[in-house]
């Protein structure tokens, strides 16, 4: 019976252990991909800004008005409801929470 678990033990594959080296090797990969990704993503963000702020600034007069009084045409056309009227609502809820 020791001769087949001998056998048995010697066909099985051998575990290599994690060598520091793949370890420090991954880890440095990783922290590079992720400084390339941070460094691209900060210059960025200010280029993104200015395009949101002016299309805040162009939604913001519409959206005050669709809160204060919704015109009799945009509240009966239930596409206009779905799509404009209730996600403005929605947005401002959430803003105000």
């Amino acid at each position: 019976m020791d001769d087949i678990l001998d056998e048995v033990a010697l066909l099985r594959p051998r575990r290599k252990p994690l060598h520091s080296r793949k370890l420090l090797l991954t880890l440095a990969s990783l922290a590079v991909v992720a400084g390339l990704g941070i460094g691209e993503y900060f210059p960025l963000r200010e280029p993104m800004a200015q395009p949101l702020r002016r299309l805040h600034r162009m939604a913001g007069p519409l959206n005050e008005h669709l809160a204060r009084e919704t015109p009799k045409e945009i509240s009966s056309d239930q596409y206009l409801q779905d799509h404009l009227v209730h996600p403005l609502a929605e947005a401002r809820t959430a803003m105000s929470n």
